[in-house]
Formats: C-alpha cells, structure tokens, sequence
C-alpha cells in the first residue's frame, strides 16, 4: 500500500471557507459567534491564517450548520470560476430585489411552515411559537404586568388563529413590538437546527410555489428574510 498523503494546509482550506460562506450570508462574525454560542474573538481568530487556531470537530460542525452549508463544503478547495461565483451572486441579489416585491402574508407564511415546524402543535400555539423563535432574548417571558415580550402570548386562541387563517392581521403596534426584538439569526438556527435536510428541501419545493427561488439558494435564508418583510410590512399597517 502506498504511503498515504495528508492536506497539511486542511486547516487554512477551512478557514477561508469560513469567511467565505460567512460573507455570502451577509454575516459578520460576531453575529456568526452569536449563533454557534462562541466568543467572537475565537470566531475571529479562527478564520485567520496568521493566527492557526485550531477547532473541534464539534465547532466545525456548529459552523456548518449555521452557515447552511455542509462540512465537506467547508474543506473543499475552490475549483469554481471567479466568473461562474460572481454570476451565481448576481442572480442571487436580482431574485431577493424580486421577491421583495413579492412579499407573503403572515397567514401564507405560517400556512407553508406549519407541516414541516408545527411537530403537533396546535394551529394557534404555532404562530406563538414562530414570534417566539423570531424574537431575541427569551420572548416567553412574564413581565412584572403580568404582560410578555412576545405580544402574541397575551392573545386568545381565537384570535391566533384568525391570523393563521388570515381573517385577521397582527396589529400595528403588536408587530412593531415584535420587529424591535427581531432576531432573523435565531429563526434561521431555529430552521436549520429543527428541520431535517429532507424537510428542508419539501419545504423549500412548497416556498417555491409562491415566491421565485433558484436551486443554489438557501431555503433557511430566504424565509428569514420574507418573515422580517412580513412583520415589516404590518409593522407599517400595509
């Protein structure tokens, strides 16, 4: 057997794909930090070939997943044209301008999710459950008035499920409430974290039937950014 050969550059491979895949997600690292539940100076120095920090397997692994790419995207060499990438960008910006003017409503939304996410849940628990994953912090908690961050706990089931239903819309200052503790980070993890890639891809075929997404596009992404145009728009009472 011939003598085995090593990349003994693997790590530095890494690391660009790190930042690589880090910018094309409009993340910062700090925000990349956030969502891996590490420091941000480790996650800084790790993409740094200057520094050579080394990582587990088990960080390696966190970053894939909040990236949305899988782990041997991460230590593949670039064979892809600068050309070719920059193509791929290009359409990717001109399809979110698109589907900025193609903006669902929150029923719709919730309608597509529901199968994949909703794991038993009741139709009006499930809308408290996608604020809840949408805002920061901790959203289920009581305040000293009895009251919740997450404006939707204080409702009736009724209520809730007028707005899965869509005979009503969540109010102007309820959403404006919920769009000043947006976390799209904590949404996309909450994606990424609960949903298989089989369920990833059913849901990203049902996405498909109402906005336009290509095949090289991040499902998980796309429906972060189409839940904060949603709680934008009623935060603006369209």
């Amino acid at each position: 057997m011939g003598q085995l050969e090593f990349d003994k550059k693997i790590y530095d491979t890494i690391r660009r794909n790190i930042k690589k895949y880090r910018k094309l997600r409009k993340l910062t690292s700090a925000e990349l930090a956030e969502m891996v539940d590490l420091s941000h100076d480790f996650i800084r120095q790790i993409q740094s070939e200057k520094a050579g920090y080394n990582f587990s397997v088990d960080t390696f692994y966190k970053i894939s997943v909040a990236l949305g790419v899988s782990m041997d995207e991460l230590i593949e060499k670039p064979t892809e044209s600068k050309g070719i990438t920059k193509n791929k960008l290009l359409y990717s910006q001109r399809a979110d301008t698109q589907r900025k003017a193609l903006i669902m409503t929150f029923s719709a939304f919730a309608k597509v999710l529901y199968p994949y996410c909703s794991k038993g849940l009741k139709q009006a628990d499930f809308v408290v459950l996608l604020i809840d994953k949408f805002m920061e912090g901790q959203p289920g908690r009581a305040h000293s008035d009895s009251g919740y961050q997450n404006p939707l706990r204080n409702k009736d089931d009724r209520t809730l499920l007028s707005y899965f239903n869509g005979d009503r819309k969540i109010s102007k200052a309820d959403a404006s409430i919920i769009l000043s503790h947006t976390s799209k980070y904590k949404f996309e993890m909450y994606l990424r974290t609960g949903l298989s890639e089989d369920a990833l891809k059913l849901l990203k075929s049902r996405l498909s039937q109402q906005i336009s997404i290509n095949d090289f596009e991040d499902v998980v992404e796309i429906c972060a950014d189409q839940f904060v145009a949603i709680i934008e728009g009623l935060a603006a009472n369209k």
